[in-house]
């Protein structure tokens, strides 16, 4: 297997420390715990970067069809908690607080955190399936993955399920779901964060393989 002590890796658990480091010092001066909830929804969108980063490492993972398929399977299942964050802004608006600039900057830095690990999640994944099949697979999956996300977000949101209410609570859930799939609200939200998560997919695409003007 590759090093997981890549540049990027590193990068990314830097900034994971800085967010814990703002949290940490909130709670010092504030004497309250009120945003606590962050490092788990951080911890939760880590998930699939993980999935994604060992995945892409390890040729044995890659080898078999049906062991990449059902890892797949995990890996969506767990990449809405990724952007999910974002949705934690809506927070500022119910909490009463002196130090309302730092809370938003605070909501704002573990919401990006939340968006750049799905977004190097979904670039993972795609390297992956191109690789193994094509490009063409490889682009449907990300809008299908951006859709699903989409979906995610707003069953996580609006009705509070999460990941692994899927195996505890597999009934209630899908009628839910089946509810939503009518719902004008739910079809805004998945549109709309789809094609957020799109946007900033193929814009880091591009970036990320852009050929260097020659001088």
């Amino acid at each position: 297997m590759q090093t997981l002590f890549t540049k990027q890796n590193k990068v990314v658990t830097i900034n994971i420390i800085f967010c814990l480091a703002l949290i940490l010092l909130r709670i010092k001066f504030t004497q309250s715990i009120t945003y606590l909830f962050l490092i788990w929804n951080l911890f939760l969108a880590g998930i699939p970067y993980v999935i994604s980063q060992l995945t892409r490492r390890s040729s044995h993972l890659k080898k078999s069809s049906i062991l990449l398929l059902n890892i797949l399977f995990i890996w969506i299942l767990f990449l809405p908690n990724a952007p999910y964050i974002i949705t934690d802004l809506v927070h500022l608006n119910h909490i009463n607080s002196n130090i309302i600039w730092f809370d938003t900057l605070l909501l704002f830095l573990f919401a990006a955190n939340g968006l750049l690990l799905a977004i190097l999640s979904m670039v993972d994944v795609y390297t992956i399936l191109k690789d193994k099949w094509s490009n063409t697979v490889a682009s449907l999956n990300i809008v299908l993955t951006s859709l699903l996300s989409g979906f995610g977000i707003y069953l996580g949101r609006y009705l509070r399920w999460n990941s692994w209410k899927l195996f505890t609570q597999p009934n209630n859930l899908f009628q839910d779901i089946i509810m939503s799939l009518h719902n004008t609200k739910a079809i805004g939200v998945t549109i709309s964060m789809a094609c957020l998560l799109l946007l900033l997919f193929y814009s880091y695409l591009h970036l990320l393989y852009k050929k260097p003007v020659s001088e």
